[in-house]
C-alpha cells in the first residue's frame, strides 16, 4: 500500500502468537545530488620541503631535499569526499618527469592533475660561511637550510648500533673553519677530503650538519691541517668549535671522571679533555701539551685528542736570545757589525786565547777593529743578561 513518507511512518509488527507486537519507525530521505568535486586536498612525500597545490590549474608542485632520488617516491594523497584517484595514494612513482593523476568525482566526472617534483637547489658555501656569526647566541646564518660544503675529515666515530658515521671536518686553519657532521649514512675515514650536502642545525648551541643527502669522497689519505696554537681560554670559545687546536703548558686540575674526561686549565678557564677518540691517564698537577678537536657537549667545552702524539708532558725550553743574531762581514776590515740581538759588550780573542779587544757597546751595532792585525779571531757578544754567543771571524 502506498505511503506518504514526507514524515516518518510507523509500522506495527504482530508476532505469530497474535499478542506480541513491535513498533518500527521508517524514515525515508532523498539522496543528495552526487558531488562533482575532484580535487587533490593534500599531497605529501616523506622528507619533502614543500608541497603547493593549485586547484584552479590542477597542479601539484613538490620540492625535495637536494640529493633526493626521484625515481621511486611514495606519496600520501587525500582527495575530495567520495572521490577516487589513480594512481592510488601510497603507490611508489617515478617523478623524474611530471606524473598525471586522475581524480574521479562522485558523479563520475574526472579531473587530470599534473604533479611535478623537483630537487632543491642549495648554496655552495665554506665551513667559515656556515660557522661565522657575531650574534648572541652565535647561531649559524644558514640555520635550517640545506647547504653544500667540503672539508677534510679530522676525527670520526662509527656507530655499529645505528650504522652511521659522526665526524668533524675542517677546510682551513684557525677560527670558524671546523664543523661537526651528525649521523651520516655515507662511509668516511679520517683523512678523506669530502663534499657533502646537508642541513645546518643548532643542537644545544652546537652548530652541526645533519640529514646528509649527498657525499662524495674527493680523495683520501690526506694529512690533517696544522692545529691552531691557542690558549685554553681561546680554545673554549665559539670560533674554535669543531677546529683542531693545540694548547701548551695547560695544568691538569682534575683526574678523569667516570666518562674518561679530565680537565686542564691555563689558570683562567678550564676545558675537558675527552676520550672520544683517544684515552689518556694524566697526573693532576702536571702540565701538558694537548692537541685535539674542540667540541661543545653536555654544557661544557671539551677537546678530543686523536692519538698518542696528541698528549705530551710540557717542558720548559728557555728562549735563545741569539736565535736571529748575525755578525758581519766575514772577512772584516775596519768594523764588525752585528744585529738580531741587543749586545752590551764585545770581547775579541786571538786564536791563542788572548784578549785583544774588550769594549762596552751599550746597544750600538758595530765595533771599531782598525787597530787589529790581520788574522783569525774569536769574537764573543754578550747581552745585558750575561748571555753570550761566539763567532769565528777573519780580518783581512
Amino acid at each position: 500500500m502506498a505511503q506518504n513518507f514526507t514524515s516518518p511512518v510507523t509500522y506495527t509488527v504482530t508476532a505469530q502468537d497474535g499478542t506480541t507486537t513491535k513498533v518500527w519507525t521508517v524514515t525515508v530521505t532523498v539522496a543528495s545530488t552526487p558531488s562533482n568535486k575532484a580535487d587533490i586536498l593534500s599531497f605529501n612525500i616523506p622528507s619533502q620541503i614543500s608541497s603547493v597545490i593549485d586547484a584552479q590549474g590542477a597542479t601539484v608542485s613538490v620540492v625535495m631535499p637536494a640529493g633526493t632520488n626521484l625515481t621511486s617516491l611514495t606519496p600520501t594523497i587525500t582527495v575530495s569526499a567520495g572521490a577516487t584517484i589513480n594512481p592510488a595514494s601510497g603507490v611508489a612513482q617515478d617523478f623524474t618527469n611530471p606524473v598525471t593523476y586522475t581524480v574521479t568525482a562522485q558523479d563520475a566526472s574526472t579531473k587530470a592533475w599534473t604533479v611535478t617534483v623537483t630537487v632543491q637547489q642549495v648554496d655552495v658555501v665554506t665551513i667559515h660561511d656556515i660557522q661565522f656569526s657575531e650574534a648572541t647566541p652565535a647561531d649559524s646564518p644558514y640555520k635550517g637550510q640545506q647547504v653544500t660544503t667540503k672539508g677534510l675529515v679530522t676525527g670520526m666515530k662509527f656507530s655499529a648500533t645505528y650504522n652511521n658515521y659522526s665526524f668533524f671536518m675542517q677546510d682551513g686553519v684557525g677560527a670558524w673553519n671546523g664543523v661537526y657532521v651528525y649521523a651520516c649514512t655515507f662511509a668516511v675515514a679520517v683523512g678523506d677530503s669530502v663534499q657533502l650536502t646537508a642541513t645546518v642545525d643548532e643542537y644545544n648551541t652546537l652548530t652541526e650538519l645533519k640529514n646528509v643527502t649527498e657525499l662524495t669522497v674527493i680523495n683520501s689519505g690526506n694529512q690533517a691541517p696544522a692545529p691552531a696554537e691557542v690558549s685554553v681560554t681561546t680554545a673554549a670559545s665559539e670560533p674554535y668549535e669543531g677546529v683542531l687546536v693545540k694548547v701548551t703548558n695547560a695544568e691538569c686540575t682534575a683526574a678523569p671522571d667516570t666518562y674518561g674526561a679530565w680537565t686542564v686549565s691555563d689558570g683562567t678557564t678550564p676545558i675537558l679533555v675527552d676520550d672520544l677518540y683517544f684515552a689518556y691517564t694524566p697526573t693532576v698537577g702536571e702540565h701538558y701539551n694537548v692537541t685535539g678537536i674542540v667540541d661543545y657537549a653536555y654544557s661544557a667545552w671539551r677537546m678530543y685528542p686523536r692519538e698518542t702524539a696528541d698528549v705530551s708532558l710540557w717542558s720548559y725550553t728557555p728562549a735563545n736570545p741569539f736565535a736571529t743574531f748575525s755578525a758581519y762581514p766575514n772577512p772584516f776590515t775596519d768594523v764588525i757589525r752585528f744585529s738580531g740581538s741587543e749586545v752590551n759588550r764585545v770581547t775579541i780573542f786571538s786564536v791563542i786565547g788572548q784578549v785583544v779587544l774588550d769594549q762596552q757597546v751599550n746597544g750600538a751595532e758595530l765595533v771599531d777593529t782598525r787597530n787589529l792585525e790581520k788574522g783569525i779571531y774569536l769574537v764573543r757578544f754578550t747581552n745585558n743578561q750575561g748571555k753570550s754567543t761566539t763567532r769565528k771571524l777573519v780580518k783581512q
